[in-house]
């Protein structure tokens, strides 16, 4: 696993660099160590597990309750490699659908599906072209060419 320092990144990362005052002073010790751990925990708790495998995940997001705001119910993601599934290509125009093998599958959270058609063109979709039921996972091609690539991402919640 890499560490990015990217500055896009830097704003939610943990800090290497520790510089405690003297123990001989415990109110500012205590004040610095505190301030320390609450922006670790803010870091951590901010941040979106980036790893985008094909197989159910907790994402470490967390979703209120409807109705009742202060408790939380823990997101999940799932990524499918759509025309891996249909076995090619996924002709223009074709809705094409398969299992999901998500038990319990709660609210959504954000679903989506990027694309790359035959003819370079690279998009993204969202529902009515990709939705998840019950049991399925189902994608409409809109563009005018067959797409070679399909990766669809499912957020959730479970039930």
């Amino acid at each position: 696993m890499a560490f990015s320092s990217d500055p896009a990144g830097v704003s939610n990362q943990i800090e290497r660099t520790v510089n405690l005052p003297d123990i001989d002073n415990p109110v500012l010790f205590k004040d610095r160590l505190e301030d320390m751990m609450q922006k670790n925990a803010n870091t951590i708790n901010s941040k979106t597990g980036g790893l985008y495998n094909l197989s159910e995940i907790l994402s470490f997001q967390q979703v209120f309750k409807t109705g009742d705001p202060q408790n939380f119910r823990s997101g999940y993601r799932k990524t499918f490699d759509l025309v891996n599934l249909n076995g090619g290509n996924i002709a223009a125009g074709a809705t094409v659908n398969f299992p999901h093998g998500i038990s319990s599958i709660g609210d959504p959270i954000m679903i989506y599906a990027t694309c790359k058609a035959t003819d370079g063109r690279r998009f993204t979709v969202v529902y009515p072209n990709v939705y998840l039921t019950t049991t399925d996972i189902f994608f409409t091609n809109p563009a005018a060419n067959p797409v070679s690539s399909v990766i669809a991402v499912a957020e959730y919640t479970k039930n």
